[in-house]
């Protein structure tokens, strides 16, 4: 079965809230039963076939040359590792469960934070325009310089966005929005987990990045690490985890 579920869905579907490392304010002690489960919730993401509906999911990747199937984490990073990508349908499918694969490995690689500047974090239109400009959802190359610019002037999220409509999706807890540019682009951010992924002893957010067009023309994935380093700093993005089928 190729067990077709939109790319863009597809790697919000395991949102576990919190990694069983992460912090909460100045010092950070064991986090629990609760987000021992969560750990362990992602520890499966990475072992475990990939279903729909009780039945495998099979996705084609290739090289030019050779086609594989993978249907787990661990395959498909293997042929990452090959050089293989997507193939057809396949690709926005793929996207998805490798967003989901990417973000499990962070993870359940993370550490315990020592800090955190970031507790409380949630998404909505004034959090998402104060977001760092990296998490623009760039298509073309005119969206890459004016990214850029944004950045070399200190800007945020929001001066890349104008008058994108900013909605947010479920309850305000699941932390899960969509951008709405006005022409067909559509942009879901989502904070995955919680913890220290760049080691570097901050508590940081890991947030994906879906984008798609209207009419399924394109479809690409991001994940981003995001932290706080003080009190009142901005949010900066710390590890850029590229993740993109095109």
């Amino acid at each position: 079965m190729r067990g077709f579920l939109p790319g863009i869905c597809l790697a919000l579907v395991l949102v576990v809230s919190a990694h069983a490392s992460s912090g909460s304010g100045q010092d950070s002690g064991n986090s629990g039963e609760s987000d021992g489960a969560a750990l362990q919730a992602w520890r499966d993401v990475l072992v475990q076939p990939w279903q729909v509906g009780g039945e495998p999911v099979l996705l084609e990747m290739t090289d030019g040359t050779r086609r594989v199937e993978v249907d787990r984490c661990s395959r498909l990073f293997e042929a990452q590792a090959d050089g293989m990508e997507g193939i057809g349908p396949d690709r926005p499918i793929l996207d998805g469960r490798r967003i989901q694969c990417e973000a499990a490995r962070l993870v359940v690689g993370g550490a315990v934070a020592r800090k955190d500047f970031v507790a409380g974090f949630t998404l909505d239109e004034k959090t998402v325009r104060a977001l760092p400009v990296d998490l623009a959802p760039v298509i073309s190359r005119d969206d890459e310089r004016k990214v850029a610019g944004i950045r070399s002037r200190g800007g945020a999220l929001g001066d890349f966005l104008g008058a994108a409509t900013v909605e947010v999706l479920g309850r305000p807890e699941d932390r899960k929005v969509v951008v709405r540019d006005g022409d067909g682009g559509n942009q879901i951010l989502s904070v995955l987990a919680e913890g220290d992924f760049d080691h570097d002893g901050f508590n940081d957010l890991l947030m994906s990045s879906m984008k798609s067009l209207d009419g399924g023309s394109y479809h690409a994935a991001d994940l981003h690490v995001v932290s706080r380093l003080g009190e009142g700093e901005p949010l900066v993005v710390r590890v850029p985890g590229k993740a993109r089928l095109q």
